[in-house]
């Protein structure tokens, strides 16, 4: 940026020509590394700033000049670019005392040295995660910044006070700063910071939930960097473009783009930046429910923040890998991780930071029923509240505190947690506290359904349901929409409607095969297997017309909405299918295949008609929704299907449908992409040919359905980075979102 490292140097005449040839040599010096500062080339503009230091420092006379504080401003930024905080507040703080031994420099360029080191340190006391410091530097700046009239520095000014306000989550005036900023910029045009702040624009609408706009901006701003060839800004672009597609629900693109991110940030050496970029992605594993990836990539990006010393980066590190630990059942050392990330917070981040991680050591004592312990942590998290006067701050507090009065078997102690559920709702400070104050008030407001059988209270669980639905489809996020489609699938079961009820579960089990959210997956599965052994019940009650009471006894609904707030899936105590008869029908109904996995004499000629009858009964209706699995119930056996083209893929088996569901659709899958024995069966259903006969069929059906689960879901999952993914646990955490720095 024009002014920051083009420092206009007098007393010349005090200087011989070879020093005065030298002075030059090392002001271009300090341009290359700035340079390199700019395209993200962190190592080697330190690398450089430190030998045009050690070459300045040779010659006395150029320690009383600008050319020494214009290094140490240099090796300043690069050390913050490498996440170095402490060194680079020390190298700062020895740029300031050298800046009060400079001659000969007129009181403009003094000002403005003292405004970029201020502006340096309210950059890393952001990144310390101190607020209040980096308000007071930024003002101090800006102060300086208005009466020099550098135009190009205070656009980069104003981008960075909008980072600072971002992160106090008061984004409208982010980006009125931003949107400034950038105006400033194209009218300078000054290309590289201005693509930094169109970054920075698609952050703050990322953070509102605007999606497609956060990733138009993303777009444009990669499109220019491209083109200056700066690797850094590319690969932070990548990833957070990935983040982008993984909130849309597009796993396969958030993958892409986080594989291309890496690949950059391991090729350019940047250890703070795959640091960033690994800690990223094991938000995207642990969102998807891939445990033991997600804890590995925590643990490979907390070695790299501990290699560059980032004490924010390390505690969010113990943070994110206690939730891996929490997911995985051992409480004991999650807690231990939540309290290594508090105390660096205390020392070393923001109150915000130090109050989301008591909010999270409050959650996980309230689930092991340490009710006292979660009382503490909450009067340390009440003391912030009282002295910061923070709306997010104020909100985490309300929310962890009706999160204890929950609990409580006191009426009235319940209903002051849902009047401040219902706070938290109106005032929609935070997107993730307004979802989750909405869950906790489905399943209070459900308690007392259940007690008080008030069907006006069915009404206001069903509008927050269709609200959650709107956020959902605003979002674009697949995890609250099948979250929601559960909620409502079992409203319309207590309004005896079963044909929606089913459908939502349909919806819900296809949108979670269709993301690969397996732990959402599991739980659609047994929701579905429950209505299915349960529909002649339910068709009973709607006969009857019942009570409300003997509804909701039937529908379990308190529990379901239990395990949607705690998101457990327990899969790995999920019990295997007992496979029974696989079968291929072609379109007419007519079985051209069938395979018995029990006894023949266990499958006695009255019960294969059963079979038979169900299956053809839902025939064309299965053909009519191509692509979709349906599910019936026969006695104690489940049948499902899936129609491919002219065939219907039929399945029968007792137990549980999560895992038969992945083999019959692994099944389809395959025999499609082999020719000859799709060619075969094709043929077989124009021509009515039995193939039950046919060895390489047979033996496809048998390995497909006999596989166990671990075998199943390792040939199914997709492979990242080399790694297998098959644990299907989520936790929700908060991401720390690379913004963009203009210096």
């Amino acid at each position: 940026m024009p002014g920051r490292f083009t420092s206009r140097y007098f007393g010349r005449d005090k200087l011989s020509n070879a020093d005065l040839e030298k002075l030059e040599y090392l002001k271009r010096q300090i341009l290359k590394c700035y340079d390199f500062i700019q395209k993200g080339n962190y190592e080697k503009g330190l690398n450089l700033a430190e030998q045009t230091y050690k070459e300045s420092e040779e010659n006395e006379n150029f320690m009383k000049r600008p050319i020494i504080v214009d290094t140490t401003i240099c090796q300043g930024y690069a050390l913050l670019g490498l996440g170095r905080l402490d060194e680079c507040l020390n190298m700062v703080e020895k740029g300031e005392n050298l800046l009060d031994s400079v001659e000969n420099i007129k009181k403009n360029e003094l000002v403005e040295k003292q405004a970029i080191m201020s502006e340096l340190k309210a950059i890393l006391y952001r990144h310390k995660g101190n607020n209040i410091l980096a308000y007071d530097f930024l003002n101090k700046s800006s102060s300086i910044m208005e009466k020099l009239k550098e135009k190009g520095n205070q656009a980069g000014l104003l981008n960075n006070i909008a980072i600072v306000h971002a992160s106090d989550n008061k984004l409208e005036s982010a980006l009125e700063f931003l949107q400034q900023s950038l105006a400033t910029f194209e009218e300078l045009n000054i290309v590289r910071p201005k693509l930094k702040v169109l970054n920075n624009i698609g952050l703050i609408h990322a953070l509102k939930g605007e999606l497609d706009s956060a990733l138009e901006y993303y777009q444009k701003s990669l499109d220019g960097v491209g083109d200056l060839n700066d690797k850094q800004s590319e690969a932070t672009l990548l990833m957070n473009i990935g983040q982008i597609y993984h909130n849309k629900g597009e796993i396969e693109s958030a993958v892409k783009y986080g594989q291309k991110s890496r690949e950059i940030f391991e090729k350019i050496q940047s250890a703070y930046g795959r640091a960033i970029c690994l800690n990223t992605l094991g938000i995207i594993h642990e969102l998807r429910g891939e445990l033991y990836d997600a804890h590995d990539l925590y643990t490979k990006g907390f070695i790299f923040f501990k290699e560059v010393d980032n004490k924010p980066k390390i505690a969010l590190s113990y943070n994110n890998i206690g939730n891996t630990y929490l997911d995985g059942g051992d409480v004991d050392r999650a807690i231990s991780h939540y309290n290594e990330a508090l105390a660096i917070f205390k020392n070393d981040g923001s109150d915000l930071e130090i109050c989301m991680t008591l909010y999270n050591l409050i959650s996980v004592h309230i689930q092991r029923g340490l009710k006292e312990i979660s009382q503490q942590y909450l009067q340390d998290l009440q003391k912030i509240n009282e002295k910061r006067k923070d709306k997010i701050i104020d909100q985490i507090y309300q929310l962890a505190r009706a999160l204890i009065l929950k609990t409580s078997e006191r009426v009235v102690k319940q209903a002051e947690a849902q009047q401040i559920f219902q706070k938290i709702i109106e005032a929609n400070v935070n997107h993730e506290f307004t979802v989750i104050a909405k869950k906790n008030l489905c399943e209070l407001l459900i308690q007392e359904l259940s007690t008080s059988g008030d069907e006006e209270i069915l009404g206001e669980i069903k509008e927050i349901s269709q609200e959650l639905l709107s956020i959902a489809e605003k979002q674009q996020s697949s995890s609250l929409l099948i979250e929601t489609y559960i909620l409502q699938s079992k409203m319309a079961l207590l309004e005896l409607d079963l044909d929606i009820a089913r459908q939502l579960l349909s919806d819900a089990r296809q949108k979670a095969e269709e993301k690969e959210l397996q732990r959402l997956g599991v739980m659609v599965s047994r929701e579905y297997d429950s209505l299915l052994s349960q529909l002649s019940k339910w068709t009973d009650l709607a006969d009857r017309d019942v009570s409300l009471a003997e509804r909701l006894e039937l529908a379990e609904l308190e529990s379901m909405v239990t395990r949607l707030i705690r998101k457990k899936a327990e899969i790995d105590e999920l019990s295997e299918e007992e496979p029974v008869l696989f079968l291929i029908l072609a379109r007419s109904g007519m079985s051209m295949f069938s395979k018995h996995f029990m006894s023949e004499s266990l499958l006695v000629d009255q019960l294969i008609g059963g079979f038979l009858t169900a299956i053809n009964a839902f025939t064309q209706q299965a053909f009519s929704d191509s692509g979709t699995i349906e599910g019936i119930k026969h006695r104690e056996y489940t049948i499902l299907m899936n129609p491919t083209d002219q065939l219907l893929c039929c399945y029968v088996f007792k137990g549980p449908s999560y895992y038969a569901l992945q083999k019959l659709k692994n099944f389809s899958e395959t025999v499609k992409v082999s020719d000859a024995i799709w060619e075969k069966m094709l043929k077989a259903s124009m021509i009515g040919q039995d193939i039950s006969g046919e060895k390489e069929i047979q033996d496809l059906v048998s390995k497909i359905i006999l596989s166990s689960s671990e075998e199943m879901i390792e040939s199914t999952s997709e492979v990242f980075f080399g790694q297998k993914m098959n644990v299907p646990i989520e936790h929700g955490i908060f991401l720390d979102i690379p913004f963009f720095d203009v210096n």
